[in-house]
């Protein structure tokens, strides 16, 4: 599927502070995934310190060039999309706490920052299997995300327990990630590595305006705003006629929260 698309300033609220004067013990890493998926491919990027991460998926305004249907494998066909817009989201993770706020926006485009901290992903580490990925020794890890499984690999040569999205918590840096079903891939490539000095500090989710709430009360919000886009849609419809409610199937990278799982207690 061949797209053309335009890739908005990478957060310029946010990288501007890595060039701010103040000390910052160990220093800075900025690494540079390419992520994927079966539609389109950006560059992401990840902020580093000893406790600290920033995660930023860029804002994306993509056309479609091509209107057939592709077979993906055998018998299974994705369909295109004519057009992809997303706002730009960065994930601030704190290490010695255990929290991840996501400053993000909802269905209505209104911007919030979640605390997204009811996950704790646990890793199968496999070190029986290894790849050598560019120039690093990897070894294997598995692990189940919100309703998909996941492979990893990882090296310690590079001992940053961060990695893509919200996945962290290994021994050295995630050089590769990919989910394992075949309903759509996900997938996430290192690409590149830089150090910046001493004198650069790390973006702070406390410098950033907008309303705070909890994922649970995110999910709740964006499944109230689908459903009444649907009564709208259903209102305009003439008399004594009725349309047919069309599962949509959840093809992100999250597909079940355990809020789903425990009757949504929250």
């Amino acid at each position: 599927m061949k797209l053309t698309k335009k890739i908005a300033p990478i957060f310029l609220i946010i990288l501007p502070f890595l060039l701010l004067n103040a000390q910052n013990k160990g220093g800075i890493m900025i690494v540079d995934y390419q992520y994927q998926n079966d539609f389109f491919s950006h560059v992401e990027n990840l902020i580093v310190n000893d406790s600290n991460a920033v995660y930023i998926r860029p804002s994306l305004n993509i056309k479609n060039e091509n209107k057939k249907p592709v077979e993906k494998t055998e018998g299974n066909w994705v369909l295109p999309i004519e057009e992809i817009k997303t706002s730009s989201v960065a994930l601030f993770y704190n290490k010695k706490d255990n929290r991840l706020y996501e400053y993000t926006v909802n269905l209505k485009n209104k911007r919030f920052i979640v605390n997204d901290s009811s996950f704790h992903i646990e890793w199968k580490v496999d070190k029986a299997i290894t790849k050598k990925i560019d120039k690093y020794l990897c070894y294997k890890a598995t692990t189940n995300f919100r309703g998909r499984s996941f492979t990893a690999f990882f090296t310690p040569e590079i001992p940053i327990s961060f990695g893509p999205f919200k996945f962290h918590n290994l021994p050295g840096l995630i050089v590769r990630l990919e989910n394992n079903e075949n309903d759509i891939s996900h997938i996430w490539t290192l690409k590149a590595l830089s150090r910046k000095n001493s004198n650069s500090v790390m973006p702070q989710i406390n410098d950033l305006d907008a309303p705070t709430i909890n994922a649970y009360q995110m999910n709740k919000m964006n499944k109230k705003i689908r459903e009444e886009k649907s009564r709208r849609f259903s209102s305009r419809n003439p008399k004594g006629v009725t349309h047919t409610k069309t599962e949509i199937k959840n093809l992100g990278i999250e597909k079940i929260y355990e809020w789903e799982l425990n009757n949504e207690q929250q």
